[in-house]
């Protein structure tokens, strides 16, 4: 499944005390399958085979699935507003059978949520930098890049390790916006939610934009 919502990453840094305080695959309102001014997709890549520069083994499963995320800075799983009309699936299936409807100005509980990534990204560290999760990356090294987690973070992975680090272009304007990883290719994932509506019926959207009260901070 390749439908990816739109997102777009700040190039300025927004302080992230307070509400930045979900750990990587499980972090803290829309996911991102943008990474800004990435550098061009080479014709043909392995994307489950590690990055370029990694002497590891440990092979990143595809579809990789990130269990519990709720992909954007202050996201959370609470009782949510329906604004639009939704169909709510069996499984996370396209095709699935609907289980049932959502009209809006409905409520339902949202359980928890699974980010599944069909195609991961690539970013490459531009100078010597700890990432947390996975330690000290040098210049040259690179990374798969999964999902977003938040306010210019996304959730990388290397040898066979996940972590959490800032993705994106250096900023030419003065201030401190310097990513630890600069992108080459972008992502392609989707995120499955689980609700359940008044009745006590559960299943699953694809269409978390559907829905509103996701945000914890605000």
């Amino acid at each position: 499944m390749t439908n990816t919502p739109a997102w777009t990453i700040g190039a300025a840094l927004v302080l992230l005390a307070g509400c930045r305080d979900a750990p990587p695959d499980h972090p803290a309102a829309s996911p991102s399958a943008a990474l800004p001014n990435e550098a061009p997709a080479p014709a043909s890549r392995a994307t489950s085979t590690p990055p370029p520069g990694s002497a590891s083994t440990a092979v990143l499963p595809v579809p990789f699935e990130s269990q519990g995320a709720c992909p954007f800075e202050c996201c959370v799983y609470r009782t949510w507003s329906v604004d639009r009309a939704t169909e709510v699936r069996a499984t996370r299936d396209k095709d699935a059978p609907i289980t049932f409807r959502l009209s809006p100005g409905a409520k339902v509980e949202a359980l928890t949520g699974v980010v599944v990534v069909t195609r991961p990204g690539r970013a490459r560290a531009s100078r010597d930098v700890a990432v947390e999760g996975l330690g000290t990356l040098h210049a040259g090294d690179e990374v798969s890049v999964l999902h977003p987690v938040g306010e210019g973070y996304w959730l990388v992975w290397r040898d066979g390790k996940k972590g959490s680090a800032q993705v994106g272009a250096k900023s030419a304007r003065p201030g401190p916006w310097d990513p630890e990883l600069n992108p080459i290719e972008t992502p392609a994932f989707q995120w499955w939610v689980q609700v359940r509506d008044g009745k006590g019926v559960v299943g699953w959207t694809d269409a978390p934009d559907n829905f509103g009260d996701k945000d914890r901070c605000g």
